[in-house]
């Protein structure tokens, strides 16, 4: 199927972040369209398996923030071995001297947490983290070497409740540190890197990128079926498939968009027949499912 950012199918959409206003069909005689631009979905891509690290901005600290008299922050001022820029973090007179990475990471009580960053030393005898599933510091100063990139992380912490935290660097004694490729998971152990440019633009070295449609709340993208009863097949980036029967009336669009996120959309006359049902999913799995 061609994805287009307007209702009229001029301005092609193919970045993560593009709204998507037009679904152009791969076969059959039925194209999708939304006229409101508030009502458009938003291409994203995430690695085959989804999305593990909860941090937007992981690779640059984009999100982050520095904490007046506390932290300074200097972008773009560190070569990482990647290739890339990092930003180097500094403390700035006050304890407990904090930068806050990301503020809104959502943790789950009882469920185990793991977080991992590279970090270069340059100078200071001692860096912690503020860890937002136990609201308290961990220090990860022994694992680091002064003038060196080092990754450092700490695995399966249980968290104590459920709450939206910050996730915080903490720095003193004149620290200053070099910060990349920062991961927290919900997960026992840590997990390869993922890129989170932003929520809708995820990546994974190695990974296949799978591209879909979010919903960020009120979207659709209907589409004018002729008068009948159809049976409508999707599914969503990991894997999990749905059916529902829908009749048209002919005249009234029938919303195509049915999840929140959705990478792939079937609609036929009448239902599918069983035979077409396991051959759908079977290929669906071997696309989508980790």
């Amino acid at each position: 199927m061609r994805l287009f950012q307007d209702a009229a199918g001029t301005l092609p959409a193919f970045l993560a972040g593009h709204p998507v206003g037009k679904v152009v069909r791969a076969a059959g005689t039925v194209d999708a369209a939304q006229g409101t631009a508030l009502s458009r979905p938003t291409l994203a891509r995430w690695p085959k398996g989804g999305r593990r690290n909860l941090v937007p901005g992981s690779e640059f600290l984009s999100s982050g923030s520095a904490h007046a008299g506390e932290t300074t922050r200097v972008s773009d001022a560190e070569p990482t071995p990647w290739g890339t820029r990092a930003p180097i973090i500094s403390y700035a007179g006050t304890s407990p001297g904090r930068y806050t990475i990301y503020g809104t990471v959502d943790v789950i009580e009882g469920e185990r947490y793991s977080f991992s960053m590279w970090i270069k030393l340059i100078s200071g005898t001692s860096v912690s983290v503020y860890d937002p599933a136990i609201a308290g510091t961990v220090s990860v100063f022994s694992q680091l070497v002064q003038g060196e990139w080092v990754k450092v992380k700490y695995e399966g912490r249980v968290s104590n409740f459920t709450a939206s935290r910050n996730l915080q660097l903490r720095l003193s004694d004149g620290g200053s540190v070099a910060v990349a490729r920062v991961q927290y998971e919900k997960a026992a152990s840590v997990t390869p890197y993922q890129e989170v440019a932003s929520p809708v633009n995820v990546t994974e070295e190695g990974v296949p990128d799978i591209w879909h449609l979010w919903n960020d709340g009120g979207d659709s993208l209907p589409a004018v079926l002729p008068a009948g009863s159809y049976e409508i097949a999707w599914v969503t980036p990991l894997g999990a498939f749905s059916y529902a029967a829908v009749t048209s009336d002919g005249t009234a669009g029938t919303d195509l968009l049915r999840a929140e996120r959705m990478a792939d959309v079937i609609i036929r006359a009448g239902t599918f027949t069983a035979t077409e049902k396991t051959a759908l999913e079977a290929y669906w799995r071997q696309r989508y499912a980790a």
